[in-house]
């Protein structure tokens, strides 16, 4: 096959360079539409990399003791105890001889500190407590770390895997955005202690499903302590969520009443993407392992984590201070004064922020829940563990539903064959490429390059030979003479 009249038949402008006329014409015109293509085909392909990259069940019948047991952490509705406060103020100086009725309505404030998710307050309220506050000498944060009930105080009998532990042991007391909390199997925060249950600690695992592998716990209302309720009720709320991860609002939840006994059932899901993945999936799902991101409070990153950490933030440069639920995590922050109740309005407005760019998890887990709900009786059960029951107190049960759970897999779904077709059309409209363009590249910048410069490097060598032998006219000149 001739290569020359192949590529002299062709209407595209790489002949053209093989011309003396109009060389840098033709060039620049090649390399323009050339970039131009491969940008568009560069964002076609990111495009289709982020709309093809599909999570899919993997397998429905996963082992459940291969899956974490989920952070259980209980929060009492009644966030001031009335009796451990009366004996914190009875030796409070009363500055402005307030009656004991407004008193007792200034101190119910305290708990706007924590509930900026929905607290209600008056400001003027709020800047006259906090002066009361600041004459007595003693923060809010720490008033509220006194007088908020204790574990000990709300949990009567725990057990995990059918035996009775010590509450203390399993539960640690943890202050979040709902309040003194007790919080079992979490292990969220980096540097608070309280959180360690001892050398290397790790999130327990279940053997198996039913009571039997799960936890039990017993609990008291103490009704005639109530003084500083959350919600407009008695009882306690119960929230799953994963144990590297903090308290979020979308964490599952149940609302546990008086005298009820309650079965959570679990359903774990884990969705992982390998290290080993191409990057085309690391791009198109756009996600970070738990090593991958440092975190200021938080052992591992997470989305949820990610979240709460950027509206902290977000607090202590807008307010200049930092909530009193936190400052313990994290030695960086030392040096920052600890929110007042003055801080409130401005906490509250800043605590929503929603301008955190923060990826989603490469592997997490996420646990949903059911639950039933039994009227709490003690007369007729032959359990030993439940004799102790008291009225008004309440019972709650988290186990895992079933023996297997679901385990899902980001998979790249994107075929060659798209994209060869994608390629061939974008590059034939902008520069006519085809297989025929092809054998003209191929020729132009091997054969017919190749071929000029041997043609030039033969040249130079016939001028050096020439020059070297004499010529006719000399020889018979010298003849002549």
């Amino acid at each position: 096959m001739d290569l020359w009249k192949l590529v002299k038949t062709s209407k595209q402008g790489w002949k053209k360079l093989l011309n003396h006329g109009k060389k840098i014409f033709w060039a620049t015109s090649i390399f323009l539409a050339t970039a131009i293509s491969l940008v568009i085909l560069k964002s076609i392909l990111d495009y289709d990399i982020k709309r093809n990259v599909k999570l899919v069940t993997d397998s429905i019948n996963a082992p459940i003791w291969f899956y974490p047991f989920p952070a259980i952490t209980v929060c009492n509705f009644n966030q001031i105890s009335k009796k451990r406060l009366f004996k914190e103020i009875k030796h409070f100086k009363n500055p402005y001889n307030i009656s004991e009725k407004i008193w007792q309505k200034l101190f119910q404030g305290l708990i706007n500190m924590h509930l900026l998710y929905r607290g209600h307050y008056q400001i003027k309220d709020l800047n006259l407590l906090q002066e009361i506050l600041d004459y007595n000498n003693i923060t809010a944060g720490s008033l509220i770390q006194k007088v908020a009930p204790t574990c000990d105080e709300i949990m009567l009998k725990c057990f995990w895997k059918n035996e009775e532990r010590y509450c203390n042991l399993l539960f640690k007391e943890v202050m979040t955005s709902y309040g003194r909390c007790c919080a079992f199997n979490m292990f969220a925060f980096g540097q608070d202690e309280t959180f360690k249950y001892g050398p290397n600690s790790k999130p327990r695992y279940a053997t198996s499903c039913g009571v039997q592998s799960g936890l039990f716990v017993i609990c008291d209302n103490n009704l005639d302590d109530y003084f500083a309720s959350m919600l407009p009720a008695y009882g306690y709320m119960v929230l799953v969520h994963n144990s590297y991860e903090t308290l979020g609002e979308d964490a599952p939840r149940v609302m546990q009443p008086l005298s009820t006994l309650i079965y959570i059932n679990v359903d774990p899901t884990f969705s992982t993407l390998s290290r080993r993945s191409t990057n085309f999936i690391k791009s198109g799902t756009n996600c970070l392992f738990e090593d991958e991101r440092q975190m200021k409070f938080f052992q591992k990153y997470s989305s949820r984590n990610c979240i709460y950490e950027c509206r902290l933030l977000r607090i202590i440069d807008i307010c200049n201070c930092i909530p009193s639920y936190v400052a313990k995590h994290n030695d960086e922050f030392s040096a920052v004064p600890e929110c007042t109740l003055r801080d409130v309005p401005c906490m509250k407005r800043t605590y929503f922020y929603k301008n955190c760019t923060c990826q989603p998890n490469c592997e997490h887990y996420e646990y949903s829940v059911s639950f039933s709900v039994g009227t709490l009786s003690t007369n007729y059960t032959p359990a030993a563990k439940l004799k102790i029951l008291k009225e008004n107190q309440t019972v709650f049960a988290v186990v895992f539903k079933d023996l297997s759970a679901v385990r899902n897999r980001y998979v790249f779904t994107f075929e060659w064959q798209v994209m060869f077709s994608l390629s061939g059309g974008i590059l034939s409209l902008f520069t006519g490429f085809s297989f025929k363009a092809v054998l003209q590249m191929i020729y132009f910048l091997i054969i017919h390059t190749g071929k000029k410069c041997f043609q030039k490097i033969q040249n130079n060598n016939g001028n050096n030979n020439k020059k070297s032998k004499p010529t006719k006219l000399t020889k018979q000149f010298i003849y002549q003479n």
